[in-house]
């Protein structure tokens, strides 16, 4: 079965819940350690760099 991408982005309650109803989520932002971390995360994402 082709499921479409599912992309979660947040905390790791949320992450845990959207996990729970769609197991092979993309999680890009799970075991970040604060903001900071999160946004170089994501701009590593923007540039191609994180798979």
């Amino acid at each position: 079965m082709r499921l479409d991408p599912v992309v979660a982005l947040g905390g790791a309650r949320h992450v845990g819940l959207v996990r729970s109803v769609w197991p092979h989520a993309f999680t890009p932002l799970a075991g970040t350690r604060g903001m900071g971390e999160q946004m170089a995360r994501l701009a590593a994402l923007r540039e191609g760099h994180v798979n």
